[in-house]
């Protein structure tokens, strides 16, 4: 990497926290409402509520477009030594009964203290690399960071880490952030870096270059296909996205998918399909919103919905899509039936809740069943809640991912200095319903809370 492209790095960085501290909104992630959205682009001091939503959304898009500024070829990178497993603590004193609720510590991992690493799901173990190796308090913080290049896999059934190739190039992720940067396509890692995209080959401990999107903000993957939503400004009118086929290492363009005049538009895939939302302008109370069948293109329109106003942002579980950021209901659409659904929010932020460049949110974290509402786990599908303790690692900064059925959350900074272990909470939600799982009532508090 040249010295330029180190400062761009370091200049998305801090772009990056800075646009992310200008959309913090209260613990509770209250949504938007008619004056939020009509406001002048300023930011009152001391408010914690999004008042300049279009700009926040704006300049953490502006941040991300750094990170993928050419077209680069297809080529492969060789890999480090190979990985080297570390040895296993006593399986006894990590227990893993159906319904424990608690965190339990991991073996020691093989990766210095971190903040902002790349987390994904892959192969049945997690994969952590890259990141800061330094304590960033806010964005005034950020100026000079030191990258991280390392990574490691955790496989939680056998409680043992193996150290991976590194990084060809510095690669983050903020986990504050709605806009993913890494996507899992088979044993596949894509992650959007400093230099144009990556590929991580986890059976093959390999990292590759593939040839980048154009303008490129966030990025998912479907059964088969990679997708990036580009970078947009409020007032644009309408979402654009590419897909990448591995099979043909190949983008494909497709049409604009129109939105509202002068709404904040914004777009995720869930389940195979590009949800394309929209708030303001003529849809004041709720977003707007159409699907787009990404496997064969179908547009399914479904104009004004019952989803309460808030930032254009959906997350994915047991086969539906979900806004986890409501005011007081959750609310969830079954995508082969497309009907409603939605849940009553607790009061009040718990457990996977944290701090991140000097405010305060909620994790976009999801189980193969579960998905975190305000900082606490919903199992759709059987209409419960399971209480997840508070954090066992500092809550400012630590990396906090989410498995198929376990939650992994490692480092964390206490006041200035990291903390070095890692713990597993698992299983996060009941299995079969002959499981009695610990669950609760999210209309009261936990004792001793």
């Amino acid at each position: 990497m040249t010295d330029n492209e180190f400062r761009d790095r370091q200049r998305a960085a801090t772009a990056l926290r800075e646009g992310l501290r200008q959309q913090a909104e209260t613990p509770q992630f209250t949504p938007l409402t008619v004056a939020d959205l009509t406001a002048p682009a300023t930011r009152r001091a001391g408010s914690g509520r999004l008042v300049a939503a279009g700009l926040g959304v704006a300049a953490v898009i502006a941040a991300l477009a750094l990170l993928v500024p050419s077209m680069l070829g297809d080529r492969p990178i060789p890999a480090a030594p190979g990985p080297v497993e570390t040895p296993s603590i006593d399986p006894t004193s990590t227990p893993t009964a159906p319904g424990v609720t608690g965190w339990h510590p991991t073996s020691p991992p093989p990766l210095s203290p971190r903040r902002d690493a790349v987390t994904a799901w892959v192969g049945d173990t997690y994969l952590v690399v890259g990141g800061f190796g330094d304590v960033c308090a806010d964005s005034a913080d950020c100026a000079d960071p030191k990258p991280l290049v390392d990574g490691a896999r955790y496989d939680p059934v056998t409680d043992t880490w193996r150290k991976i190739a590194d990084a060809p190039e510095q690669v983050f992720a903020h986990a504050a952030s709605p806009y993913p940067s890494t996507a899992v396509l088979g044993d596949t890692v894509y992650v959007l870096a400093s230099g144009g995209p990556l590929a991580y080959r986890a059976d093959r401990d390999r990292w590759e270059r593939i040839p980048a999107a154009e303008d490129s903000a966030a990025i998912y993957a479907t059964d088969r296909l990679l997708v990036s939503v580009r970078g947009f400004t409020t007032g644009d009118d309408f979402v654009r996205y590419d897909t990448f086929d591995p099979a043909t290492g190949n983008w494909t363009t497709h049409p604009k998918v129109k939105t509202p005049a002068g709404a904040i538009a914004g777009a995720s895939v869930v389940q195979g399909h590009l949800v394309v939302m929209a708030a303001g302008a003529e849809h004041t109370d709720t977003l707007w919103m159409t699907l787009i069948t990404l496997s064969t293109g179908e547009v399914t329109p479904l104009g004004s919905t019952p989803v309460e106003i808030q930032r254009p942002v959906a997350a994915g579980t047991a086969g539906l899509a979900a806004w986890p950021r409501g005011d007081t209901q959750a609310w969830f659409l079954n995508l082969d039936t497309l009907d409603w659904s939605s849940v009553d929010l607790p009061a009040r932020s718990r457990g996977l809740t944290g701090w991140n460049g000097g405010y305060r949110f909620d994790w976009y974290l999801t189980t193969e069943n579960a998905i975190a509402l305000r900082g606490q786990l919903y199992g759709p599908a059987l209409k419960e809640w399971v209480e997840v303790p508070d954090l066992p690692v500092p809550d400012h900064d630590p990396v906090v991912a989410g498995g198929a059925d376990s939650v992994l959350a490692c480092f964390g900074v206490d006041t200035a200095t990291f903390a070095d272990a890692c713990y597993l909470l698992r299983p996060v939600l009941p299995g079969p319903p002959s499981v009695a799982p610990e669950v609760w009532d999210p209309s009261t508090e936990p004792p001793g809370r």
